[in-house]
């Protein structure tokens, strides 16, 4: 059981890894946002239980061409520290995204206003925290940064792929490996690329 459970919770550690990259002058309030999105990122996966989709969409958790179908779990809405938590994670990876796009636009003076809107997002959930997210990745690519054109299309490119995933396992209806890693991965490079464009110029 415990060994299940590193492996789901194993993905997060990309998230971890990304914050080892960030420069040394990063904004402390994006780093403490990294910092919660880690964490409970690593708590929620840890705690899911197994779950086996239903027999039309098992072929999703699969390859084309194998028999093997990838373990999943999915989290249980009718336990509380569950239902807390994917709120909380939530909010936090909504926060990290809008205070990144409100940083580039010199927005980021008011920080408790972002935290509303993020946390409301993550209290609503799917639909209000697509669109806010939807909104702060085109803050991020208009804003004010230097990066390289590699650089930007690595960050367009895992803020692509990361959703694709994350709806294809929204589509199976839990949490499959190894979905689960590709989406922290994309989720790494956001953040780390993210640390870039967050840096205190105070």
């Amino acid at each position: 059981v415990i060994r299940r459970r590193m492996t789901q919770a194993g993905s997060s550690f990309f998230l971890g890894a990304a914050m080892l990259t960030f420069p040394p002058n990063i904004d402390q309030i994006y780093w403490y946002g990294c910092l919660g999105t880690l964490l409970t990122s690593l708590v929620f996966h840890y705690v899911q239980e197994p779950h086996v989709p239903p027999i039309k969409k098992r072929k999703l958790t699969r390859l084309p061409s194998s028999q093997y179908e990838w373990p999943c779990s999915k989290h249980d809405d009718s336990h509380i520290l569950t239902w807390f938590l994917i709120r909380l994670d939530r909010a936090f990876v909504t926060f990290i995204c809008l205070y990144t796009g409100c940083h580039l636009h010199h927005y980021n003076n008011y920080p408790f206003v972002i935290i509303g809107a993020s946390l409301l997002a993550g209290i609503i959930g799917l639909p209000l925290q697509s669109f806010v997210i939807g909104y702060a990745l085109y803050l991020s690519v208009t804003g004010d940064h230097k990066l390289s054109d590699q650089s930007l299309g690595i960050f367009l490119a895992a803020a692509i792929i990361g959703p694709v995933c994350f709806v294809y396992m929204d589509l199976i209806g839990a949490w499959c490996t190894p979905y689960r890693y590709i989406w922290h991965a994309c989720c790494a490079c956001l953040r780390s690329i993210a640390g870039v464009l967050n840096v205190d110029d105070r």
